[in-house]
């Protein structure tokens, strides 16, 4: 919304009809224009700039739960291998224990990635009573 003043400042010259002169006068005059525009966004109307940030904030979220799964199979895989060799290492040997504590760390791991899902399956699994 806007509003302006104008002035105006003019000499006016008159011919009156019962003189045979001329008169002059000075004139002075002020005008109020107010000015109102409105303008439309029909393009808010289907897409709002808030759907951009939550767009991006699904897909860094979308993202961030690939990269997890991603590296709960990586852990798992891992620690497949290490009880694999583990059962194949000769007993009491240097190898044996550190196939054992690879795939300790692996399930820790993946304990933490699961929120302790890994290791209750696993006791499930044994008959084990939860810890």
């Amino acid at each position: 919304m806007r509003a302006t003043t104008l002035l105006d400042d003019a000499s006016h010259a008159t011919t009156l009809a019962t003189s045979d002169g001329t008169n002059y006068y000075e004139a002075v005059g002020s005008d109020l224009v107010l000015e109102l525009s409105l303008t439309w966004r029909l393009d808010r109307l289907v897409y709002t700039g808030d759907e951009a940030a939550l767009e991006r904030v699904r897909m860094m979220r979308q993202r961030a739960r690939s990269r997890v799964a991603a590296r709960t199979l990586e852990l798992l895989f891992a620690w497949q291998r290490a009880s694999l060799d583990a059962a194949d290492a000769a007993k009491g040997t240097r190898e044996e224990l550190d196939a054992w504590l690879h795939a300790s760390e692996a399930e820790a791991k993946l304990d933490v990635l699961t929120d302790g899902w890994f290791s209750r399956r696993k006791n499930d699994d044994r008959g084990d009573p939860d810890p």
